[in-house]
């Protein structure tokens, strides 16, 4: 060998043992910073654009290549951020609760309509109904009121003229005026009360009848009556006093002879007696 290629080949060794005592001065792992140039880097564990996949290693034969491509048979790895077949979704996490689960299924969004309150609803009563309170968007319906200007009969409304003035055919109750309407505050003629409403169970019924009183008229012969027809008819041998009628009884609301009075009833202190005799009056053997 001659002087030449000595010092050629000590050269190059210089060189060659330089570049390795530098490398070696680089703790393990450590590739310099990455610029905005810098490629991702594969094998760092995080999935850049350009790579179907990255576990963090740099074997083969785990599903993911060593250059981050999915190998050939292997199963779609769920988590990559890269929807693969069989997979609904995947949105790069292992996280449930944020629309795809850890298994990259989609999650069942809220439906108003399902009976369960969600997050944005104020109601949920399972049906898509408006008009029971609560809408078929799920939010909560306004109270019925008297006064909004609609009618509505669920609600014992006969009218409703958007105001709150009596006297315009159009009660403030909501209630037609002028018609002796049962149910308008005002006893008119056939009515034993009238307390307003359309409600039984109160002592006034839906009907306008006293409740837990004997009923002139309802068939039913009741204490106090001396006959009940079922009927509201006068001439037929029981008045719609329901007391029988061409007797000259005390009490059918007809003074027959031996009586000083008779008021229609079998009540003392109203100013004729339960024997038709008038109260207050000296009477003959009262001593």
């Amino acid at each position: 060998m001659t002087f030449s290629s000595r010092l050629t080949s000590n050269l190059f060794l210089s060189t060659l043992l330089a570049f390795v005592l530098g490398a070696c001065d680089q703790a393990p792992g450590d590739l310099g910073e990455m610029t905005d140039g810098d490629e991702a880097l594969c094998g760092d564990g995080v999935v850049q654009p350009g790579e179907q996949c990255d576990d963090g290693n740099a074997q083969g034969g785990d599903g993911c290549t060593v250059h981050c491509t999915a190998e050939d048979g292997a199963d779609p790895l769920c988590g990559d951020g890269v929807l693969q077949p069989g997979e609904q979704c995947d949105d790069g996490n292992p996280v449930d609760g944020d629309g795809c689960t850890a298994h990259c299924t989609l999650e069942a969004q809220p439906a108003c309509g399902d009976g369960v309150v969600q997050p944005g609803e104020q109601c949920d009563d399972g049906n898509p109904v408006d008009g029971d309170g609560c809408t078929a968007h799920c939010t909560l319906e306004s109270p019925p009121i008297c006064g909004d200007g609609v009618v509505q009969p669920q609600n014992g409304e006969q009218c409703d003229d958007g105001n709150a003035q009596d006297g315009d055919g159009c009660a403030t109750t909501c209630l037609l005026e002028g018609q002796g309407v049962c149910g308008d505050g005002v006893l008119h003629d056939g009515e034993q009360c009238d307390d307003g409403n359309g409600q039984d169970g109160d002592g006034c019924t839906a009907n306008c009848t006293l409740e837990g009183q004997p009923l002139c008229g309802d068939g039913i012969v009741q204490p106090g009556e001396q006959c009940d027809d079922g009927n509201a008819v006068d001439g037929d041998g029981c008045a719609t006093t329901c007391l029988l009628e061409g007797q000259g009884i005390c009490g059918d609301g007809v003074l027959h002879d031996g009586e000083q009075c008779d008021d229609g009833n079998f009540v003392d202190g109203d100013g004729c007696t339960a024997n038709c005799t008038l109260e207050g009056q000296p009477a003959c053997g009262d001593g």
